[in-house]
């Protein structure tokens, strides 16, 4: 099984954060992100939600109890996300664009 330590070490440099700026990032002293990684200490809940929203993650992949890093989303809207394009994205603000130009 996968442990807290390690699946925030594969988040973080997945994303190329540093531990530092991670820390910065959740209001965390410089330390803390490392102390984690290397199993020294352990989040609260609260914080283990904190990091699980930074990485949209569920807490329960983040400690080791999922595969599925989605298994705090809906199905339905995974799915509509997954397959949204950058078009579909584009073409949504342009929309919405137009419609603020149009109301004044």
């Amino acid at each position: 099984m996968t442990t807290f330590s390690e699946r925030l070490k594969e988040l973080r440099t997945g994303r190329r954060i540093s531990q530092e700026r991670l820390a910065k990032q959740l209001n965390y002293g410089y330390t803390a992100i490392a102390n984690y990684e290397s199993g020294r200490n352990e989040p609260s809940i609260a914080d283990l939600c904190r990091i699980a929203d930074f990485f949209d993650v569920s807490v329960d992949y983040l400690i080791g109890r999922t595969e599925n890093m989605m298994s705090h989303k809906s199905p339905e809207l995974h799915k509509r996300l997954h397959d949204t394009t950058l078009l579909d994205i584009i073409c949504a603000a342009e929309y919405v664009k137009n419609q603020k130009n149009a109301e004044g």
